[in-house]
């Protein structure tokens, strides 16, 4: 039987709770609901680790104590770096691979999924860049970092980015962007050729000559009711 699936014998439907569909599970929760609200009564609710006071959040353990272990392994490890220089600090949440990249154990912004670090300042900052400019040298005014070596957010080594343009950065990307500018063909087959291509003044975007004049004849010929 896949994972995932109902336990009840014959049925294949995807499992919502305690390994029963949707249906088994109501079935079972009438049977059994005092047997289950008794187990759930039972179940421990303040963390497992000794002189811990806190609500469980997952395995047992508290929010503190589970992200120790999330992040180090263990729930005990309690990393103090208050004070320590600050390149101490950036690679207590590096990882090394063997390709080579200092994957980021640290924090990780909730927006575009990129690493941040605290500077000296005090200010959060992107933990790439930041690298980069300790490592390397200054980032150019208007410039983005590239991860061109190993395409992976979550990267700093300094030696795996490099300053593009954005422009540059996003048709590098897998976007809709990079997508429609790397078409030679609009959708009807017609070539973007020098002749054939028009640029909308505003944003750039290219347009099928071929295309055009067609929808404007067919627009014509639908106001004179010919179409």
């Amino acid at each position: 039987m896949a994972k995932g699936t109902c336990t009840a014998e014959g049925c294949n439907r995807p499992n919502v709770g305690r390994g029963f569909c949707r249906n088994h599970y109501e079935q079972q929760r009438r049977r059994h609901g005092d047997k289950w609200a008794d187990e759930r009564a039972a179940r421990p609710t303040i963390c497992s680790i000794e002189d811990c006071d806190e609500k469980i959040l997952s395995r047992e353990w508290c929010s503190t104590h589970y992200q120790r272990w999330y992040n180090h392994g263990d729930p005990m490890t309690k990393l103090d770096l208050r004070g320590e220089d600050i390149e101490i600090r950036f690679f207590a949440k590096v990882q090394i691979v063997e390709n080579g990249c200092w994957l980021w154990m640290g924090a990780i912004g909730t927006k575009w999924s990129y690493p941040y670090f605290k500077s000296d300042s005090g200010k959060m900052v992107l933990a790439h860049r930041w690298a980069y400019e300790r490592w390397v040298g200054p980032i150019p005014e208007g410039f983005q970092l590239d991860h061109f070596v190993c395409e992976t957010k979550h990267c700093v080594n300094p030696g795996h980015v490099r300053p593009v343009t954005p422009r540059e950065n996003v048709l590098r990307s897998d976007g809709v962007t990079a997508r429609n500018a790397a078409k030679t063909h609009c959708i009807r087959g017609h070539e973007f050729s020098e002749e054939n291509t028009y640029r909308t003044p505003t944003t750039n975007d290219r347009q099928c000559r071929i295309c055009q004049r067609e929808t404007r004849r067919r627009y014509k010929a639908r106001k004179r009711g010919v179409y």
